[in-house]
Formats: C-alpha cells, sequence, structure tokens
C-alpha cells in the first residue's frame, strides 16, 4: 500500500475534501463492524455501503482494503502481545523459584502473576473469538466525544446511590 500526500493550492478544497475524509472515516469504520463484528458477507456489505453513501467502486475498493490490511494487523499484532505476556508470566515464575526471597516481594510478585496470567487469558479468548478489539481514532477525539466534566454533573444524582443488577 502506498500512501501520497500534497499541498492543497485552492484553499477553497478544504472543506470539501473534509468532508470525504469524514465520510471516508465513516464508511470504513461500519464496512469494519459489518464484516469483522456482526459477521455479514463482504459483498453484500461493500454493495449496501456503495449505495447508501453513493460511493463509487474504486473508493469502496480501497476502504475494503485498509479494512483488510487493519484485520490483519490486529492479528498479527495480538500474536506478538500474547508472546510478550507469555515471556512476562515465565519470567516471574522462575523468580517465584529462586530460593530466599523476601515473603512481601513473593507476595508483590505472586499478585503480579495474577494479573499477567488474566491479561493472557484474556488475550487468548480474543485470538480464539476471531473478533477484535479495535478503537477508531485517537485519545484525543474519545475526549472530545466524551467529556466527562460536562457529563459528571448530570450524573451527581447517581453519586449515593447503588444500582442493583
Amino acid at each position: 500500500m502506498i500512501t501520497v500526500t500534497t499541498k492543497i493550492i485552492d484553499e477553497s478544497l478544504s472543506p470539501y475534501l473534509e468532508k470525504r475524509a469524514a465520510l471516508h472515516q465513516k464508511v470504513l469504520r461500519t464496512l469494519f463492524v459489518a464484516i469483522y463484528i456482526k459477521g455479514k458477507a463482504p459483498n453484500d456489505a461493500y454493495n449496501r455501503l456503495a449505495a447508501q453513501y453513493g460511493i463509487f467502486a474504486v473508493e469502496i475498493n480501497s476502504i475494503r482494503k485498509e479494512t483488510e490490511a487493519i484485520y490483519r494487523s490486529w492479528k498479527e499484532l495480538l500474536v506478538i502481545r500474547i508472546n510478550d505476556q507469555q515471556g512476562k508470566v515465565d519470567k516471574l515464575e522462575a523468580k517465584l523459584k529462586l530460593p530466599n526471597i523476601e515473603p512481601s516481594k513473593a507476595h508483590q510478585w505472586r499478585r503480579k502473576l495474577h494479573r499477567y496470567k488474566g491479561k493472557l487469558i484474556l488475550l487468548k479468548a480474543e485470538q480464539e473469538s476471531g473478533t477484535p478489539k479495535i478503537c477508531f481514532g485517537s485519545k484525543a477525539l474519545f475526549h472530545r466525544q466524551f467529556n466527562l466534566k460536562r457529563v459528571w454533573p448530570s450524573l451527581q444524582h447517581l453519586k449515593n446511590t447503588s444500582i442493583v443488577a
């Protein structure tokens, strides 16, 4: 995949290009969810989104390739994360087998080992399910969408209540 960048000379195109970029990202997220989360047939999802958003075949094909690349990257990264976590578990288990460990230190290491094993179980479960847990966007975007300082005052009435499931 090649990425080409250029400088736009005509500033009047900027609003149009920003709208196109936003549409591209929206279709990308929608297509990713349709195929990899909801398990819909890829061709049906492509055709539906192309018709729904009025996108040309060239652009929907580009978005399709991008979603496939994101999924492949997630799978590769997940294997790396699992191996890394397994290495942490193995290292701590080896430390715990050493003689003459302070009891407080051994206790800390056992707690850490328990956390690492829990994380490893979650990563392996994610790998077995094949359903990616991916966040599209940045931390700044998340905070703009979910401004807790703005939302928190509306939730103050729940402060002293207990929620029973």
